[in-house]
């Protein structure tokens, strides 16, 4: 079977739009990463994915935390080690999945992680 260059380039098109909408480019710009919710490790599509604050997250922190009966393993896979990270999210249960993106207003970076619709409504919202 001949492929003609028209069908070549509508499955490149294909392809590139599913890499598109379930990923984004990473942090140095030579590759792509899957937005994972830091919250539910939920892997976000492009109409799913959204951004939360560390100011969000750190602000609920007591909702993120777990109870102190979790086990030190179980926590230690649940926790985010990336950039971002401060003091307070050291001690909740975040997707070690997640995606950051640092956006650098006057002398501070503000930081957000990946997080999916559903998380981000709860969080805001507190339902």
């Amino acid at each position: 079977m001949i492929v003609s260059p028209d069908e070549v380039r509508a499955a490149m098109h294909r392809a590139m739009a599913s890499v598109n909408g379930l990923s984004i480019q990473s942090d140095d710009g030579r590759g792509h990463t899957s937005p994972v919710c830091i919250i539910c490790n939920c892997l976000c599509d492009s109409s799913s994915l959204r951004w939360i604050s560390r100011t969000l997250l750190v602000t609920k922190a007591v909702c993120l935390q777990g109870p102190e009966s979790i086990p030190a393993d179980v926590r230690g896979f649940y926790s985010y080690t990336k950039k971002g990270l401060n003091d307070t999210m050291k001690t909740l249960l975040l997707s070690p999945h997640a995606s950051h993106r640092a956006v650098s207003e006057s002398k501070n970076v503000l930081y957000s992680f990946s997080s999916c619709k559903r998380c981000l409504e709860h969080l805001e919202t507190g339902r």
